[in-house]
């Protein structure tokens, strides 16, 4: 490797002289920059694991760095004379810099090249080394283990394998007695819901005779009240005649009127003492009769209603086994025998 440095100094000569013995300090020489262009020209690096070419990029950019450097540090130096030879001394390590930048940056590029590819290769196989170990914490949770994230990831891949299969195992065990519970929760909700439809049906017998029974004695009252208003009206005309048949006699002899009056009027009080005792009786009658039918009705639900108490008590005889839901099953039977009382009311 060429690693020249120069170490002349510059003397107190002519200004031609001076600069051109100052511009021959200057090293490497054009020729020189051309056959160190051709050799590090040559130099690759084959992949991220060829240590000795990069190793050998490496030393050819450090020795290009250190022509830069010396070829600035006589620019440097050189400067401290006139303005002439300062430009002219400028110039020349401008020119040399430029020929040297090139072949330096085309080394840096290789170099960063490599260690970006080193540090992407390292970085993929940290996310999935990661990954693995994620992958192995996910397996554990989903099966319900009890050991904490930091210990799954302490195991080799021996234990790991293991507490995996007894962790599998210790599902599989789970899973089957949930599947057993679940079917036997839903053969008894099955069977409880059998049980409410025919209480249901049973009630929906009884409401549907009751407005029947209630519907038959509606309409007999209507028509014991049309019956009762017909002859209010008729009676009412039979008022409005002898009226009109009072009025016509106001018309004869004052005396023959008064006494005609007095004799209507006991008449007409006898009447209206004699119809308001045949409401009154008709009326009574009527609440008898309908007294009556509400008592037969009531007395026809009543073995109903009993069924429906016994039932009640069925539900609330019920034993319940002993699981991890017996209170809320036994708080569920009281509600349905609660509900049971209020619609046997």
């Amino acid at each position: 490797m060429t690693n020249t440095e120069p170490t002349t100094q510059p003397q107190a000569i002519d200004l031609e002289a001076m600069v051109t013995q100052a511009l021959a300090t200057f090293s490497p020489t054009d020729a020189a920059i051309a056959e160190i262009g051709e050799r590090y020209g040559l130099l690759e690096v084959a992949g991220i694991d060829d240590d000795e070419g990069l190793a050998l990029v490496h030393a050819a950019r450090m020795d290009m760095r250190g022509l830069r450097v010396g070829v600035d540090k006589v620019r440097k130096e050189l400067k401290a004379g006139a303005l002439e030879y300062n430009r002219r001394v400028e110039s020349r390590a401008k020119e040399i810099t430029a020929k040297l930048l090139p072949i330096e940056g085309r080394l840096s590029r290789i170099e960063d090249g490599v260690a970006e590819k080193r540090r992407a290769v390292r970085d993929e196989a940290a996310r999935a080394e990661r990954l693995r170990l994620q992958k192995r914490v996910d397996e554990m949770g989903e099966l319900g283990s009890p050991h904490k994230a930091i210990e799954i990831l302490s195991w080799d891949d021996v234990q790991f394998c293991e507490k995996l299969a007894l962790a599998q195992h210790a599902y599989g065990v789970r899973k089957a007695e949930k599947a057993e519970e679940e079917q036997a929760r839903k053969a008894k909700a099955a069977r409880d819901l059998q049980e409410r439809e025919e209480l249901e049906r049973e009630l929906e017998r009884a409401r549907v005779e009751q407005a029947k029974a209630e519907a038959l004695a509606k309409e007999r009252r209507a028509k014991e009240v049309a019956q009762l208003e017909a002859q209010r009206a008729e009676q009412q005309a039979e008022r409005d005649r002898l009226e009109k048949r009072r009025a016509e006699l106001k018309q004869q002899e004052h005396v023959v009127e008064l006494e005609k009056a007095r004799l209507e009027a006991a008449a007409e009080a006898k009447r209206k003492a004699k119809q308001e005792e045949e409401e009154r009786r008709v009326l009574q009658q009527i609440e008898a009769e309908a007294a009556l039918e509400e008592e037969a009705r009531l007395e026809a639900l009543r073995p109903q209603h009993e069924k429906i108490r016994t039932l009640a008590g069925a539900v609330r005889d019920l034993v319940v086994p002993e699981v991890d839901c017996s209170e809320r099953l036994v708080e569920l039977l009281e509600q349905v025998a609660r509900r049971i009382e209020g619609l046997a009311k």
